[in-house]
């Protein structure tokens, strides 16, 4: 498991706590960028079905707009009443099996029957308050049927299994017009609620969501629409620079050294020597860059990052710390002759020093961008998908920040190993 991964996780499981699980939650919501129909699904109400339950997930916003926490599913065990339900003895139709023939499914009850297009047929009985919610497409050979917060394959040997959508803890769970199974979760932003959509795809026994578009809620018996533009919920890349990290390693005291490349800066080695203690006091470690040295300040073990930068007639190479759930870049600067820091110009109270909730603060994230240069992102937690962006230039002896405003970044997705998408918030 990821560094990344880890936070999300602790966050997600401090994000549950807040939760009282006593209040309703409202229907939810329909369609996407993603259109993979495989077969066909006729359903005799004319409703997609919308499922609430299972453990939500509210996201915050900074940076001008006022959101609060979304109004808490129901805790697991008691599902909440959807807006929009298939009745006992009405038939779905779709292929669960996989011969390419459609097959009905009735429900009486708890209990849901598939007659099999090829003779026999398969029995699945409900957990108390579950409804099924439909037949969804996920890219495979078969439909799966949906009800609650589950989804059911039919395997060959003709009984229902629970197919997993990874550790995501979905607060919205839903069928949509298209056959597709998404999952949401919802935010106010200035008053107005959105729900922001994940897609389920997969051939296994485990699914995996892609982030899809924003979403709004319906009317009283129907489900929430796409709103916004065609994009996923975080809106447009547009001019954003890649809000990932790159994969740089670092190099502790006595771990090696980091030799500069680039015009007029190749073969220079910078390196750190001294203490190797968790803590150091001031000058015990010095960043030694060709015959130059530099003591840097006390604190946390630091370690060199294996990258170098133009900075002016000099180099430049950054000194990164630890503490916590917190991390700090510092910027030294060789001219030829000695070492200084780099100065960092503050903007909006973000700088190049990042900070988590143990720090008494916002969760704030500093690293450096896989499209060069560094990249503050700050949030109320380690999931939000809102938050306040600063990009960083090297000028000289100073870094200069660039504010990108308010970004919206799919952390969640990303953490789930499925390629993270980020844009400029379009909700309009």
């Amino acid at each position: 498991m990821t560094p990344t991964e880890e936070r999300l996780r602790a966050a997600l499981a401090a994000r549950a706590d807040l939760y009282d699980g006593s209040r309703e939650a409202p229907p939810a919501p329909t369609e996407t960028w993603w259109h993979r129909w495989r077969g066909p699904v006729a359903i005799a109400v004319a409703a997609a079905v919308v499922v609430a339950a299972g453990i939500g997930v509210a996201f915050g916003l900074t940076g001008g707009r006022r959101v609060q926490p979304a109004p808490a599913p129901a805790t697991p065990g008691t599902p909440t009443t959807p807006s929009a339900t298939v009745p006992a003895g009405v038939t779905l139709s779709g292929d669960v099996d996989g011969d390419g023939v459609p097959d009905t499914v009735t429900t009486q009850g708890r209990v849901l029957t598939a007659e099999l297009s090829g003779g026999g047929t398969a029995e699945l009985r409900l957990a108390r308050g579950e409804r099924p919610s439909g037949l969804a497409d996920v890219g495979g050979d078969r439909l799966l049927l949906v009800a609650g917060v589950s989804a059911y394959r039919l395997g060959d040997g003709g009984s229902f299994r629970v197919v997993a959508t990874s550790w995501f803890p979905p607060s919205l769970v839903w069928v949509d017009d298209d056959a597709r199974l998404l999952t949401g979760v919802r935010h106010e932003v200035d008053g107005e609620e959105y729900l922001t959509a994940y897609a389920w795809t997969g051939r296994g026994t485990e699914l995996t969501p892609a982030a899809d578009r924003m979403h709004c809620p319906g009317g009283e018996g129907s489900v929430p629409t796409p709103c916004g533009d065609g994009a996923t919920f975080v809106g447009e890349v547009g001019d954003l620079p890649e809000l990932q990290p790159a994969p740089v390693d670092t190099v502790g005291v006595g771990d090696g050294e980091v030799v500069s490349q680039g015009a007029g800066i190749d073969g220079l080695t910078a390196r750190l020597e001294g203490s190797t203690e968790p803590e150091v006091g001031d000058g015990d470690v010095e960043l030694v860059v060709g015959g130059a040295r530099y003591g840097l300040p006390a604190g946390g073990a630091p370690a060199l990052l294996q990258a170098s930068f133009p900075a002016g007639d000099g180099v430049a190479f950054a000194v990164t710390r630890s503490f916590g759930d917190s991390t700090a870049y510092d910027v030294y600067r060789y001219d030829g002759s000695g070492i200084e820091p780099v100065t960092v110009e503050a903007v909006r109270g973000l700088d190049l020093h990042g900070g988590g909730p143990a720090a008494g603060g916002p969760f704030t994230d500093v690293f450096l961008s896989g499209s060069g240069g560094f990249v503050t992102l700050r949030s109320q937690s380690g999931i939000d998908l809102y938050q306040d962006a600063v990009q960083w230039r090297l000028e000289g002896d100073r870094m200069v920040g660039t504010d990108l405003g308010t970004v919206c970044l799919d952390t969640l997705v990303d953490a789930l190993d499925v390629p993270g998408a980020y844009g400029d918030c379009g909700l309009g």
